[in-house]
């Protein structure tokens, strides 16, 4: 189920962000055993060809998060600062 659930993160971040092909999207879900953090976490990692890379951690299971979850963590992120 992971892998359908991470495809379409993928896709869901390609589209909200107007990445093209060359950007490489990674999606990882990863145990979180801190004190009050939920159980599962996805972080969605954004590798572009040209500019550094960039993360959003979403306090969910992949399998768990919606479209619009994802559209608005991207749309609230802070803004990546430049060196």
């Amino acid at each position: 189920m992971n892998v359908e659930a991470s495809a379409r993160i993928k896709a869901w971040t390609r589209v909200a962000l107007g990445l093209d092909e060359a950007a490489r999207v990674l999606v990882h879900e990863l145990a979180c055993a801190r004190p009050g953090c939920p159980p599962r976490e996805t972080v969605v990692l954004v590798v572009p060809a040209d500019a550094p890379p960039f993360r959003i951690a979403l306090h969910r299971a992949m399998h768990e998060l919606t479209e619009a979850d994802l559209a608005t963590a991207w749309r609230d992120r802070p803004p990546v600062e430049a060196d």
